[in-house]
């Protein structure tokens, strides 16, 4: 993938690779991770854009099942560090 912009603290942006080793295009997503922080609170917003046209549907399920990996190891990380 390709970073495609950042902000520290606030936004990082970049491109993830789905499927095979192609170049093409159509086989990458666009991700965003957005930061915010208020009354003592962060949130995070994580928007994968899979695209549109040949194959997009089969790229959001795939999306959609790696994305649930990554968020549940996510909440047991920083609950761990919460508690410690």
């Amino acid at each position: 993938g390709i970073i495609l912009q950042i902000e520290p603290e606030k936004l990082l942006k970049y491109t993830l690779q789905n499927g095979d080793d192609s170049e093409e295009a159509s086989n990458f997503s666009t991700v965003t991770d957005e930061l915010t922080y208020e009354n003592g609170v962060t949130t995070l917003i994580i928007t994968d854009d899979v695209g549109q046209g040949e194959g997009a549907a089969k790229r959001y399920t795939k999306s959609v099942k790696g994305w649930t990996s990554v968020l549940k190891g996510l909440k047991k990380l920083v609950e761990k560090e919460s508690i410690e």
